[in-house]
């Protein structure tokens, strides 16, 4: 449905043809402290990060100011990131109703529903969308995985114990449905299908990252 939005960076200026693509949320929303910004983007560690940032006095805000030298920004892994998104989608959904989830998740043509559509809400939308209109070369790219937030805040300066909230959270409801998921995806032969929907936005970007730490 969402494949044909294509990510370019024009004139150094990242770019994503957008259209009637609308989620009420704003590209660029993040945190800044001085002259550095931490973009967020949805099921990226936002939570966990943000929430320290706030406790250190970074300041929120819906664009960047025009002073940022620095854009720290992580980045997923389009189909890891697809199916916690739709494990988190599918929970907010149903208030986490275990039973109905678990009778969909048995639904192959439910499945094959959620993968044909493919971006439902922020935590399925393509980062690049959250990239729109920052400057590349002021762009610092991290790979999220499990010590991609200890990285950040080595390099911010941030010394502070923390709780990975989401990661809590994901070793109940949401973890099960995301395993549970991934099986299905796999059985029907449908993760070429989820990948599709960002080949001509994230995964250009992940081709053209050459900073990622």
């Amino acid at each position: 449905m969402y494949r044909d939005y294509k990510f370019e960076i024009i004139k150094n200026i990242c770019s994503f043809n957008v259209k009637n693509f609308d989620l009420g949320h704003h590209p660029g929303t993040g945190y800044f402290k001085d002259n550095n910004y931490f973009l967020l983007i949805s099921k990226n560690a936002s939570t966990t990060v943000r929430n320290v940032l706030a406790e250190q006095n970074w300041h929120y805000c819906i664009r960047p100011p025009i002073d940022v030298e620095k854009f720290y920004v992580i980045v997923r892994e389009p189909y890891d990131r697809w199916l916690s998104g739709m494990a988190e989608f599918l929970c907010n959904g149903f208030k986490n109703n275990q039973t109905e989830i678990d009778s969909l998740m048995d639904n192959d043509s439910f499945i094959r529903m959620l993968v044909e559509i493919g971006i439902f809400d922020g935590h399925t939308a393509p980062q690049t969308w959250y990239l729109n209109s920052l400057p590349m070369d002021r762009l610092f790219f991290y790979k999220f995985n499990n010590s991609v937030v200890d990285r950040l805040f080595k390099d911010l300066n941030i010394f502070v114990n923390y709780e990975d909230q989401k990661r809590s959270e994901l070793l109940g409801e949401q973890h099960n449905i995301k395993n549970k998921l991934e099986y299905k995806v796999k059985k029907l032969g449908l993760t070429d299908n989820i990948i599709e929907h960002y080949r001509f936005n994230d995964l250009i970007l992940l081709t053209k990252i050459q900073n990622l730490s």
